[in-house]
């Protein structure tokens, strides 16, 4: 039976996203364009990893032998968000030309990567939920096996729900991180556009690690999965404060 309540997740997302951008306006009041910057950036990076998955993602990962695929996908998945996620990024602040940029600014920039992400995902949790929720003969229209995992995620108790928004707060801090890096390879070098991609290939490379967990869901398996990225964004916290010192400097006026 599907648990409406599960919807609560979602909701909880998209206030995750729309409090940070609000949050982050309000009283940090950076130019709107840092917030352009930074969607226009993540949407090419999407776009440009779902065009990869409905083209090459299968072909390469098939190339590794059976023992191999795991790390073949940590890798791939890992290098692909890094990469593209990272240097579109740093395209786009070099050819602008924009000049100074201040460490609230870059801030600004990775939260319109988290927010968004948050916002599209909650979204995606609510209509999920509800649709099955109102329209139950949908899910015997569904493949058995993607219906035992249906089934399986819609009914665990409401207490889960908490998961994916501590996912959604993880990431959010995970983008800022990233962003911080981008901008600060405009100012002192490449070393830190280096450290944004790696540091964002091994978040993502996490990922297929886990898949053994959220194939088998329940509670204890949602809530366990989300402690490397509580533990990177607790790390990231501390490495800003640090990496603040760097980008303080007059606010760019355009």
């Amino acid at each position: 039976m599907v648990n409406p309540w599960l919807s609560l997740a979602g909701f909880g997302m998209i206030g995750v996203g729309f409090a940070a951008l609000f949050y982050w306006s309000r009283y940090k009041r950076i130019r709107p364009l840092f917030y352009g910057i930074g969607l226009l950036a993540w949407f090419l990076a999407i776009l440009i990893k779902v065009v990869l998955d409905l083209t090459v993602t299968s072909s390469i990962l098939g190339l590794a032998p059976p023992e191999y695929r795991v790390l073949t996908a940590c890798l791939y998945y890992g290098l692909r968000t890094g990469v593209f996620e990272a240097s579109i990024l740093y395209i786009f602040l070099l050819k602008m030309k924009i000049g100074k940029i201040g460490f609230e600014d870059a801030v600004g920039i990775g939260i319109t990567y988290g927010a968004m992400e948050a916002i599209l995902n909650g979204f995606s949790n609510i209509v999920n939920v509800l649709t099955f929720y109102f329209m139950p003969g949908l899910i015997e229209q569904l493949p058995e096996a993607q219906r035992e995992f249906i089934v399986s995620s819609l009914s665990l108790d409401t207490i889960v729900v908490f998961a994916p928004i501590i996912e959604r707060i993880s990431a959010l801090i995970i983008h800022i991180a990233a962003a911080v890096f981008v901008v600060l390879a405009l100012k002192t070098g490449l070393r830190y556009l280096l450290a944004a991609v790696m540091y964002k290939s091994l978040v993502d490379g996490i990922i297929p690690l886990l898949q053994p967990l959220l194939a088998n869901p329940s509670v204890y398996n949602y809530y366990i999965t989300e402690v490397p990225f509580v533990v990177i964004a607790v790390l990231s916290i501390f490495a800003l404060k640090g990496l603040k010192n760097k980008l303080i400097f007059k606010r760019v006026n355009i």
